[in-house]
């Protein structure tokens, strides 16, 4: 609820003006959801709304959310995703606040109050109605009122949705979401040489938006290489993603207009995969549609954490290095388990240090649960569709389940967070897999304070039977932090030689 000053111009008897300054001190005006009815001294304004002259002070709809998850507003570039909204328990859509804005002036026509007329218009805008968000802006403008914050940035972005006369853009374009014009789409450059990223882009980079034929000009730009960015809600580039063609190393040069194209292309589509769960030596088969324009597709596994009944955290990403010309792939759940996996460690202090665990015990190890997704490429090695949508992982959702099965007592150890304690377990089992385990663990650093052991862990590696590549690269990296560079450089070499006679 919000306060209301109600003047009175003429004071008639003395339980009127004992009314009207309760209404003062407690003036409320509230915006109920049952249709726009008033309550307590909010009724009593309105009442003497029509024999008096009420100025408010300030008028604000009710708190606005998404109203669903296609709402969402988000930012998409060719390595980031990021989205923004609000929720609250008593929200309105944007629609239902723009719908009583409208009522509240509609009712009290005498008066123009700033603050419905400037939040009107930003939910307008949000709307995609322009054309009425800037009448509303050029209303306040005229009356004299001045445009700051967020309103000050929406009306120069309106302005930059059409040609500047006698200027030619220095970058210009247009951006489809499945073949279509994605109408009115935020577009940023983000500066390549940049020490971290902020989002909404809109609000700290070179932004335009986009007409409603989805094509956007850049005008005065400082020469170098940029990164484009869109903003726009989930629902319009929902079962979409973007193609990385053409939104990297945009070069700017003075007096060049640089020419894109960016789409949103349609999202591939899974098949779920043949059984609820898997455990070692089963061959887990997953299948994809295709892509007309894919070269060659790549698989990526997600591990999931359930922390309740419909949500998900993400624990760790793993995209496979295979290449796979067909719309299948095959792994049995031994391989994955043996798959190099690049990976560390996340400390937030002394309680709360963990090592990834596929880094470790590899893919799919026993009691894991994975959301597996597969991204296509052209024949430059860029990526033009994926099967994942942009948006948070929630509901239920079709997994890689991983059965519970015996283990060993280093993993066990591992599992629980007990390094210390697992890197001598793993040392007593002696194994070629259980020394690897050790001297990862080694290399990381056994707690939060992430000192690691090179020394201990090149001991491990060495005393490995059936040397794989991957012993030997973290042979290479153990030796160059020791200091020995000469064994270090031999490593290397062996390792090309090895790429070499596989090419």
């Amino acid at each position: 609820m919000r306060h209301v000053e109600i003047k009175v111009k003429y004071v008639v008897l003395s339980v009127v003006a004992a009314l009207l300054i309760a209404a003062f001190v407690f003036g409320t005006y509230a915006l109920q959801k049952d249709g726009g009815k008033k309550a307590g001294f909010g009724a009593l304004a309105e009442t003497l709304a029509k024999h008096y002259t009420i100025t408010p002070g300030r008028w604000f709809a009710s708190t606005v959310s998404a109203g669903s998850a296609d709402d969402i507003e988000v930012s998409i570039g060719s390595n980031m995703a990021s989205t923004s909204f609000s929720e609250s328990e008593h929200s309105l859509t944007l629609e239902e606040a723009v719908d009583r804005l409208e009522r509240l002036r509609e009712r009290h026509p005498t008066f123009e109050p700033q603050s419905v007329r400037l939040r009107l218009a930003l939910y307008e805008m949000k709307l995609n109605h322009h054309g009425r968000a800037k009448e509303l802006y050029e209303e306040e403008i005229a009356s004299g009122g001045k445009l700051f914050g967020e309103h000050e940035l929406a009306y120069a972005l309106l302005q930059t949705m059409h040609p500047e006369e006698g200027k030619t853009p220095v970058v210009e374009g247009s951006v489809t979401a499945a073949g279509k014009p994605l109408a009115y789409a935020y577009v940023s450059l983000l500066p390549e040489q940049r020490n971290s990223t902020s989002m909404p882009a809109r609000n700290f980079y070179d932004t335009v938006l986009a007409d409603e034929r989805g094509t956007f000009r850049f005008y005065d730009v400082t020469p170098g290489s940029y990164q484009i960015i869109y903003g726009t809600t989930f629902n319009q580039i929902k079962g979409n993603t973007l193609s990385h063609e053409g939104t990297d190393h945009i070069k700017v040069t003075q007096g060049h207009t640089t020419t894109i194209h960016s789409e949103f292309r349609p999202n591939l589509s899974i098949m779920p995969l043949a059984q609820p769960s898997y455990r070692a030596g089963d061959t887990i088969t997953f299948q994809w549609s295709q892509d007309p324009a894919a070269a060659y597709y790549k698989l990526t596994l997600i591990e999931l954490k359930k922390l309740g009944e419909g949500k998900w955290e993400q624990l760790s990403h793993v995209q496979l290095e295979d290449r796979h010309t067909e719309t299948s792939a095959s792994y049995t759940v031994n391989e994955l388990r043996q798959y190099a996996v690049p990976g560390g460690a996340t400390s937030y202090g002394e309680e709360q240090y963990r090592i990834h665990s596929p880094y470790v015990l590899g893919l799919a190890f026993p009691g894991s649960e994975w959301l597996w997704q597969v991204d296509a490429y052209n024949e430059e090695d860029v990526q033009i569709s994926s099967s994942r949508d942009y948006f948070v992982i929630e509901g239920e959702i079709d997994l890689l389940r991983i059965q519970n099965e015996e283990i060993s007592e280093g993993d066990e150890l591992f599992l629980k967070g007990a390094y210390q304690e697992a890197v001598l377990a793993y040392e007593r089992e002696g194994s070629d897999q259980a020394r690897r385990k050790a001297a990862t663990i080694y290399m990381l650093g056994q707690d939060h304070h992430g000192k690691a052991d090179y020394r201990k862990a090149v001991d491990l590696l060495e005393q490995i039977k059936a040397v794989k590549e991957r012993d030997l690269v973290d042979l290479e990296f153990g030796y160059r932090r020791l200091g020995n560079e000469k064994k270090a450089d031999e490593l290397l070499k062996t390792l090309e030689q090895m790429k070499n006679n596989e090419e």
